[in-house]
Parts: structure tokens; sequence; C-alpha cells
């Protein structure tokens, strides 16, 4: 069975994955989280702290990072912080794991299994193409590509549709 396409990232793109984390006592605009992707025979990894993950204005996360130090699959390990009133700190740490992609060199790479990223379900990850991520709107533009104003001239925007950072 071939794997998903959707986990391949080919070595040296900057791939970008929506992260949503649905944890009950977890607030996800205002509790401090990372993401720590880890990969190869010795477990290179890195470190994408909560002030690099981007975010747009509907509250969307997004973590992006550039894969040509990366071969293999890549492990995703989320930790974020649940506020808990039992804890003398006042939260505990909650980790999830699970395979986020592969990164590959070969551009017709085949697998022979099924890809299951794991995880315990709190934590989702979606693979995002679209650029402009930190942004849930569009400038508007003529025919001409001239940005269109209003009467004050302000940029006129409109709010992106559901699909737009889907793969078409």
């Amino acid at each position: 069975m071939d794997m998903d396409r959707k986990y391949l990232v080919s070595q040296g793109d900057v791939a970008k994955f929506q992260i949503e984390i649905t944890h009950a006592d977890f607030v996800q605009q205002t509790d401090d989280f990372k993401v720590v992707l880890s990969w190869g025979m010795v477990r290179q990894s890195m470190t994408i702290e909560h002030k690099d993950i981007l975010h747009d204005e509907d509250g969307k996360f997004f973590i992006v990072f550039d894969s040509s130090e990366m071969l293999g699959l890549v492990k995703a390990e989320c930790i974020y912080r649940v506020t808990d009133s039992d804890m003398e700190i006042g939260y505990r740490e909650e980790f999830n794991y699970q395979w986020l992609c592969f990164v590959t060199a070969d551009p017709t790479a085949r697998f022979c299994c099924e890809f299951n990223p794991g995880g315990d379900g709190h934590v989702v990850y979606t693979r995002v193409y679209a650029g402009d991520v930190n942004t849930a709107y569009l400038n508007l533009r003529d025919s001409n590509k001239e940005n269109l104003l209003d009467s004050e001239g302000n940029q006129l925007r409109v709010h992106k549709n559901e699909d737009y950072t889907e793969d078409k």
C-alpha cells in the first residue's frame, strides 16, 4: 500500500503544518506550548518555540520548518501546559508524540506499509501548502493586480475560505 502522499516532504522544502491542540483544559491562544521535531539515526532535533509558531487572526497556529537537513521519518513532540489546580505550580505538562512526516530525496518514493501518525488525539497536525498562513485574510486587487482601497485609503481585505490552505 502506498503511503498517503500528504505525509511526504521533499528534502529541502520549507514545510508547513497547522497544529491544533484539542485538550479540554488547554487554550491554544493563551497557554504555552512548543514542538520538538526529531529525525535520523542519531536523533537530530529542532525545537520550534511558542514565539516562533505562526498564527492568524482566527486563532489557527502553524509550524514552519526547513527540511534541508532532514531525511526519513520525522517525529513531532508537542509539549504543552494544561491548567491544573491539583498541581502546586497550577499546571502540568502534557507530551504528545507522533510521526509528522517522511522527508525524502526520492521524487518517486513508495512505501509498502500504511503511515500511522500515532499520538493521543489531543494534537492534530494538518499539512498546509498555501502561502500567507499568518493571516486569515487576502488583499483584494483589481484586474491589474493593484490593491483596492476604501475612501479613507485603507486596504480592502476578504476572509479566506476554508479550503484555501488545502493542496489543489
